[in-house]
C-alpha cells in the first residue's frame, strides 16, 4: 500500500532535524509540508488538511503545548505524533493525555521510531 496521498505536517524548529525527518518521512512515501514554529503551523492546518503530524514540543513563537491546546480549542483531531527532548514525566503526562496524540518519541529521533509511530496511526 503506497502513501503518497498522504500529506504529513512536520513542526520542527531545528533545521538539522527537520530535513532529516522529512527525508525520513519521504522515504515512507509521504508527503511533508514543513513549519519551523507553532504559529505557522496553526495557519497551515486552518488552510489544509493533513494526515498526521509530526511536532516537536520546545519551539519559538508557540511550542508544541500551545499548539497541541489550540487544536484541543479548535476541535481539530489530527492524529499528532510529539518528539521531544523534555525529560519531565509530569509535561509528557499531560502531552500523552491529549486523545489525538498517538505517541510521544524521545530525540533522537530514528527512522524506526517513526516507522513504529506511523503503524499506530495506521491501526
Amino acid at each position: 500500500m503506497s502513501d503518497s496521498n498522504k500529506t504529513v505536517l512536520l513542526v520542527e524548529d531545528q533545521p538539522m532535524l527537520a530535513m532529516m525527518t522529512k527525508m525520513w518521512l519521504n522515504d515512507l512515501g509521504l508527503n511533508v509540508v514543513t513549519s519551523d514554529n507553532g504559529l505557522l503551523a496553526k495557519q497551515l492546518l486552518e488552510s489544509q488538511q493533513f494526515s498526521f503530524i509530526v511536532t516537536d514540543l520546545v519551539m519559538p513563537k508557540l511550542d508544541g503545548a500551545g499548539l497541541l491546546d489550540w487544536m484541543q480549542e479548535e476541535g481539530i483531531t489530527t492524529p499528532t505524533i510529539v518528539v521531544t527532548g523534555i525529560n519531565n514525566d509530569e509535561e509528557l503526562r499531560k502531552i500523552r493525555a491529549v486523545p489525538f496524540v498517538k505517541a510521544v518519541l524521545e530525540k533522537p529521533l530514528t527512522p524506526d521510531q517513526l516507522i513504529e509511530a506511523q503503524t499506530l496511526l495506521n491501526a
